[in-house]
Formats: structure tokens, sequence, C-alpha cells
């Protein structure tokens, strides 16, 4: 019988050594649920977003997240936290779990930044750089999930649906008729002078708003020296960058000053003096441009003319104005 005992214990201290050394995972309590993340990215319509494209491998956002319970606020429960993908599903640092008597609210950007203030979501403050700088600004605004009376379902995830929160402005060129014979037309540099560079987000609507800082800066954009010589007609030459796209803050451009760099060759039969006085040409956004939208992209069509006594002047039209297209390699999410 001692033996019996004996061979008893030492088996319960085998089973006890066995579960030191293994490495458990924490069991998810009752009535909680992992948060978890899924996104997709949004073309912007005047009448409901459609469904756009998903974000690349390597991409990383940041999600601000509240924890309430009878009307008390969890402290940093979520702040500015960056999630990544990892095999198709988004991953973070100290995961969280949905409880039983609690309320959550979301609100996201792209891409992640460690310096974005997102302790005020009624006044983020955002700053449009210089072409090398910029980025793309993707938002989603006030997700919530009511856990307060009932339990969270196994599964569920919070649908991040991202919208552009900048306006994309382009531009193509024509020539009034036909100088080939005469002169090699490009457009070198295109500069918009006195635009708004900054202001401040409001994540708490239905959609995301600006409201407008005074704080001005000029943008300036070299067009990609494989853009060929401008033609005369209805199909214009687009001015690309090798940079990419402006991407701007919402704004309207009326009155602004576009200030065009061009370089004129004269052939067989041109004028070379007036070739050789061809620079910078300034002309002004109309004074009834339509302000620009968040994720439209606007389309300005430049005509350049030749008049043989005062040189050469511009003019353009009212812009085309679309959708801002995700997919499109011309318009990326990010600018670098």
């Amino acid at each position: 019988m001692k033996n019996l005992f004996f061979a008893a214990a030492v088996a319960a201290l085998v089973c006890a050594g066995c579960a030191t050394e293994d490495d458990p995972v924490t069991p998810t309590p009752p009535h909680e649920t992992p948060v978890n993340f899924s996104t997709s990215i949004s073309k912007i319509s005047r009448a409901m977003p459609v469904t756009g494209v998903t974000f690349a491998a390597d991409a990383e956002i940041a999600v601000y997240g509240t924890e309430t319970k009878s009307g008390t606020i969890t402290p940093d429960w979520m702040s500015n936290v960056k999630l990544t993908q990892t095999d198709g599903n988004w991953t973070y640092d100290n995961p969280k779990n949905f409880k039983i008597g609690y309320e959550y609210s979301f609100v996201a950007y792209a891409p992640y930044s460690a310096a974005l203030d997102m302790q005020t979501l009624t006044a983020v403050p955002f700053i449009v750089g210089d072409m090398a700088a910029q980025k793309d600004l993707l938002i989603v605004t006030s997700v919530k999930k009511d856990y307060s009376a009932t339990a969270p379902k196994s599964g569920d995830q919070v649908d991040l649906t991202f919208k552009h929160a900048l306006s994309q402005v382009m531009f193509s060129a024509v020539t009034s008729a036909d100088y080939t014979a005469s002169y090699e037309v490009k457009i070198t540099n295109i500069e918009l002078k006195g635009l708004i560079s900054s202001g401040k987000l409001n994540f708490t609507g239905a959609s995301g708003s600006w409201a407008l800082d005074t704080s001005t800066a000029d943008y300036s954009q070299s067009v990609s020296s494989s853009v060929s010589a401008l033609s005369n007609g209805e199909t214009a030459t687009s001015l690309k960058s090798d940079d990419g796209v402006l991407m701007l803050i919402p704004q309207s451009p009326a009155g602004k000053d576009l200030i065009l760099t061009l370089a004129v060759t004269a052939k067989a039969g041109g004028d070379a003096t007036i070739a050789g006085n061809a620079k910078n040409i300034t002309i002004k956004f109309p004074a009834d441009d339509p302000a620009w939208a968040a994720g439209h992209a606007y389309t300005y069509k430049i005509t350049l003319n030749l008049d043989e006594t005062f040189g050469w002047s511009a003019g353009f039209s009212a812009p085309t104005i679309t959708e801002w297209v995700t997919d499109d390699p011309e318009r990326p999410i990010t600018n670098q």
C-alpha cells in the first residue's frame, strides 16, 4: 500500500512539472472576444461610397479607440495604436478584448504616424508638405460597438472603411494651334501659389470635415522629362511628375496664381527670339472655380497660345472632376 501511495505522489509531481514546462495560451475570459479589425478603401462618389481596393501588404494604419462603461471611459485604452498586416490579418501589440457591459468607439487613419496628435478628435492637426514629403491621408470616422447589454459574439470585427481626406489636383495641356512645324513646346514645372497648407480634421461626424488654418504654402511640381511635347487638339498631354500627383487640403483655389515654366525650342521656320523668351507664365484660377472636395480628383486642361506680337499666353477651363481612383498607379495611396 505504501508503494502505491508513493507511485501516485510521483505521478502527481511529474504532471505538475509538465504543466510548468508548457506555455499554454491564456484563454479569453467568458463574455469577452478579441478586438480584431478588417479594412477596405472607398472611392467616394457624390451619392454614396463604393467599395475600393485593399491596403498593400506592408501598409500601417492607426486606430484610436475608447471603452466606456456607464459613462466612465477606460484611460488610454487604445491611443494611436499601430496596426500592421500579418498574413492578411491586422495585428497590434497588447491586444484588447470586447467585454460585456461596455460600449466602444473607434476612429482610424492611414498611413500611421507616431507624430499625429489624436488627443482631440474634433481638431486633429494636419499639414501638407512639399511634393517630396506628400502622403495620402485616409480616415475612418466613428465606428461604434455596443455591448452594454449583450455579450460580444465570437469573431466580431471592427470594420474600418477608409475614405480619402485630401483632394487630388492634376494638369494636362494643349496648344491653341498646330505649332509643331515651327516649335517644340513643353511645360517643365507647375507651381501653385498661396494655397492653404494646414487644417484641423474632425473625426467625430459621419464623415470627416476640415477647419482650415490661415497658413499658406506654394506647391511646385516638376513635370517629368519623359512627357512629350504638347500638341493641339482635343487630346491633351498629361503633365505627369516623377513625384506623383498633388494631394492637397480641400479648399477653394479661386483667384490663386498658377505659374507655368515653359521650354520652347525653335525649329526651321520658327523664331528663335520668341522661343528664347518663353519662360514663365502666370495665370489665375477663375473666380468661380469649384472648391476642391475630399476624395475627388480635379484635372485642369491648360491651353497655350502663341501671339506673334506678345509671345506666349495661357488659360485653362473648368476642371474635370472624378472620383479618387485608388488602384490607378498615377493616383497612389502614398506619394513616396
